[in-house]
C-alpha cells in the first residue's frame, strides 16, 4: 500500500477544533487552493459536505 498526502479544504474553520474560526472562502478560493494541491503533488484534496 502506498502512503498518500492529501490536504482538507477549510469550508468548516480551522483544523484545531478548539479554535472558534470562520473560514469565509470563495468558490474561486477554493479552486485555487485546489490547483496548488494539485500541482505541488498532493494525492487528494478532501472537502467536507455537511
Amino acid at each position: 500500500m502506498e502512503l498518500q498526502f492529501g490536504i482538507w479544504s477549510p469550508v468548516c474553520g480551522g483544523w484545531l477544533r478548539v479554535v472558534n474560526h470562520e473560514a469565509n472562502l470563495s468558490t474561486q478560493d477554493l479552486v485555487k487552493l485546489a490547483v496548488q494541491a494539485d500541482e505541488l503533488g498532493y494525492d487528494f484534496y478532501y472537502i467536507p459536505e455537511h
